[in-house]
């Protein structure tokens, strides 16, 4: 309330300020002052109503900004922890090439060592993933192994004719993505074959690494390289499984691989 003696003045307050209305004085009637408090009163509420509506609207949008941030959080930790577990392994391997009594060049060893790095890269994006049912490893070791126009085939069997438990799988495809990783560098045509059983308290693997042997098959590696990375690739098998049996050996890489039933996924 204010006595009009400098109307510019009071007006210029007024647009500076949150005042909702000027009540001049002197006032004649009740409704004079009444009305003006009334409308005061309507309007605050109704713009009490427009914040808390926004306020809502603007949380009820933010929570999926809120877990888009959180899984960003989540994916951006793993990236750091397998990206440890990368360097590490590939540090294992060159420390054992360096102090191992293969009588390797540092060529030869530079050679196995980006092929090691590359392989543990690859499993890291595939790690990721997590757990998943058996048409996405499928679907995942048939897009990264066969390319048909280039003589690169993958086959894979079920042969017990029930779902297989998601840990026991997950063991199976990583052991097959890591084997053939390994195969894949050495060969440039190639046929890798998986056939999954069971017997009695196990399940069972049998893979199987095929190629041709005629002559410029190989990549660009010598002969102790291949043997070496196809031991190596032996060791990887060991790494999932509960024990092995060799095959004839007919193939580059035949092997019989047990994973016993209620055992966890690395």
């Amino acid at each position: 309330m204010a006595q009009v003696t400098d109307v510019r003045k009071t007006l210029d307050i007024m647009n500076q300020s949150r005042i909702f209305k000027l009540i001049l004085k002197p006032f004649f009637l009740a409704e004079d002052i009444l009305e003006p408090i009334k409308a005061s009163l309507k309007y605050y509420e109704m713009q009490k109503k427009e914040k808390d509506r926004f306020e809502d609207d603007t949380e009820e949008m933010d929570v999926p900004n809120k877990k888009t941030r959180k899984l960003v959080d989540e994916l951006e930790r793993k990236k750091q922890t397998y990206y440890s577990i990368y360097k590490t392994m590939t540090g294992m391997v060159e420390s054992n090439l360096q102090n191992g009594n293969m009588n390797l060049s540092e060529k030869e060893q530079e050679d196995i060592i980006n092929v090691f790095a590359g392989m543990f890269r690859e499993f890291m994006r595939y790690y990721m993933f997590g757990k998943q049912n058996y048409i996405f490893h499928i679907n995942y070791l048939m897009n990264f192994f066969q390319h048909k126009e280039e003589n690169k085939e993958f086959q894979m069997k079920n042969n017990m004719g029930k779902e297989i438990p998601d840990e026991i799988l997950q063991e199976m495809a990583y052991t097959i993505f890591m084997a053939g990783y390994i195969f894949k560098e050495i060969f440039w045509e190639y046929c890798i074959r998986g056939m999954i059983d069971e017997e009695e308290e196990e399940y069972v693997l049998m893979l199987s690494l095929e190629t041709s042997e005629e002559n410029g098959r190989y990549k660009m590696m010598s002969g102790k390289v291949r043997k070496v990375m196809i031991q190596m690739a032996e060791k990887v098998i060991d790494i999932f499984a509960e024990r092995t049996i060799k095959g004839k050996m007919q193939n580059p890489l035949e092997v019989k691989i047990y994973y016993k039933k209620g055992e966890k996924v690395l």
